[in-house]
């Protein structure tokens, strides 16, 4: 069974107000107030001076586990969302492996799964290991990637990404931290630029957050425990409003979601591994990011491609000049308008779906 040895991450130092960060993209003032005020998120991690090697050898070199026994890894993994992150010939994910004495493992990189590429990659990484057969053998699996493009900076009206890296060793067994489930739900027909395909935007919207309950529920069974079982729910930091949505749909208690980085990272883009204790100690895969200020650790989203186990990253409920339902969830088409209202529209509702939205127990 696919264990975690050793995790580790590495956030950088520098905080950036989200003013700062729309100022560069050229975004309007009404856009950075939604950014922050309803979306909330506050400032952002980046590392503008740092590069991908960087951040990856960042996360690497705090693997206390891996020192003395890197001629053990047999197996390097770079998860990303990001087709390409350096231009040829540069290669990152070699150099680092050269850097930390691992040049004689099989190093490949696994994307083309979004968000959810951390969770592929852990769970390839188990089945190699469980093919080679030796019960010492190691695999190293890192996520992480630099916000060097527009589209690799903010998704509009939904997030704006952060820099992060996680470094994870994975063994075939042992006494860690053990990945009990990995479900997926892959849903091709949405990959793509949704923001120019709008008849495929409005059916994601309808459809991912039954998708995606479905890949939690899923991943929860096969780990033998149920969605109520879970005290705690690690999700990404794509946006509070979401998230607060998603649990009402699916009647899980937010207060039961860690959504205490929002605010202070931003959506890190794969900064993170996977992780998830149940109430009674049973364990359940799930993404994570490290909390700064507290001692745990957060959790992930499903993008385009679909659902992953514990994943989620759908978009954020479009803006609305409309007063919010007396009951039940706005739909795509429903009461959410999808047109540009006036500003004298939002000041009218906006007390309302702030009211909607508030968390509930």
């Amino acid at each position: 069974m696919t264990a975690l040895e050793e995790v580790a991450c590495y956030l950088p130092d520098k905080r950036v107000p989200v003013e700062d960060v729309t100022a560069q993209l050229g975004l309007t003032s009404m856009q950075t107030r939604l950014f922050r005020r309803y979306l909330g998120l506050a400032e952002i991690r980046l590392d503008p001076g740092g590069t991908l090697l960087d951040l990856l050898s960042a996360a690497t070199g705090r693997l206390g586990g891996l020192r003395g026994r890197e001629h053990l890894v047999r197996y390097v993994l770079h998860a990303r969302v990001m087709s390409l992150v350096a231009p040829y010939p540069a290669n990152p994910l070699r150099d680092l492996c050269r850097a930390f004495g691992l040049g004689h493992a099989v190093s490949f990189t696994v994307t083309h799964h979004a968000c959810a590429s951390g969770l592929l990659a852990v769970d390839m990484a188990g089945r190699l290991l469980a093919e080679d057969g030796d019960p010492r053998a190691l695999a190293l699996v890192l996520t992480g990637e630099k916000a060097f493009t527009r589209d690799a900076q903010f998704i509009p009206g939904i997030t704006i990404f952060g820099e992060a890296a996680a470094a994870c060793l994975v063994s075939l067994d042992g006494p860690a931290d053990r990945v009990l489930s990995y479900a997926v739900n892959i849903r091709g027909e949405f990959n793509g630029r949704l923001d120019r395909l709008p008849d495929v935007a409005s059916r994601y919207e309808k459809e991912y957050p039954a998708s995606f309950a479905e890949a939690m529920s899923a991943a929860a069974a096969q780990a033998g425990v149920s969605m109520g079982d879970l005290s705690l729910l690690l999700p990404t930091n794509v946006n509070m409003p979401s998230w607060q949505r998603q649990c009402r749909r699916m009647g899980f208690p937010v207060d039961r979601v860690l959504l205490d980085n929002v605010p202070v990272t931003g959506h890190v883009l794969r900064g993170r591994v996977h992780q998830l204790r149940d109430r009674g100690g049973a364990r359940a895969v799930a993404p994570w990011r490290q909390v700064p200020h507290r001692r745990r650790r957060v959790r992930g989203d499903v993008r385009r491609h679909g659902c992953r186990a514990f994943r989620c990253t759908g978009s954020a409920p479009p803006l609305s000049a409309r007063a919010p339902p007396r009951s039940g969830y706005p739909g795509p088409r429903g009461e959410c308008s999808t047109t540009r209202p006036s500003r004298r529209a939002i000041r009218r509702t906006a007390p309302g779906w702030r009211t909607w939205c508030a968390p509930t127990g």
